[in-house]
């Protein structure tokens, strides 16, 4: 059975921020704690949040949507979450499934919380504009209603026009009464 140790740290100053320090393995078996303790830290408004993944070991797919959840729910209260010194073995799993989409890797907790708060203020200047109503595209014209009449002939195409004077033949003087 995989073990999940946390712990978590303010930082000083800032109220609204911790660093969640995390050592074992995050899957079905810690799945729990790890989402009471992300809940706990929103719940007592630590919305900015730094998550220290040196000593995990595994992550699992069940894990990451965890993440992905509640990553949303730090992003709606005003916050947000970012990873530091993630191993590479868990880097490579997080590349594998665009996990760095969702989430900002860092090397050291300055630079994390440097780009936390750097984001949340830049939200906070441009907040999200609604999305305008969807309206419909103008619909193309009907097509011209057909005409009925006669079926036309279809005509072959028209060899290339040669010149005049080569297409006048010569022929003999027909006589005068030549015809009754």
């Amino acid at each position: 059975m995989a073990e999940l140790k946390l712990s978590v740290k303010g930082i000083k100053g800032h109220a609204d921020a911790a660093l969640l320090e995390l050592a074992g393995a995050i899957d079905g078996s810690t799945l729990k704690s790890f989402q009471s303790a992300l809940e706990m830290l929103r719940q007592k408004n630590r919305v900015k949040l730094i998550i220290d993944f040196s000593q995990v070991r595994y992550v699992n797919s069940t894990g990451i949507g965890l993440m992905i959840r509640e990553s949303d729910a730090f992003n709606e209260g005003g916050g947000g979450i970012v990873l530091v010194r993630v191993p590479p073995k868990v880097k490579i799993v997080f590349d594998m499934l665009g996990f760095h989409a969702f989430f900002k890797i860092f090397d050291n907790e300055r630079e994390a919380f440097f780009h936390l708060e750097s984001a949340v203020a830049a939200a906070a200047a441009h907040p999200p504009v609604p999305a305008a109503p969807h309206i419909p595209p103008p619909t193309a014209p009907a097509p011209a209603a057909p005409t009925f009449g006669p079926p036309q002939a279809e005509q072959p195409p028209h060899p290339p026009a040669a010149p005049i004077a080569a297409s006048i033949e010569t022929s003999p003087a027909i006589p005068a009464g030549a015809f009754p």
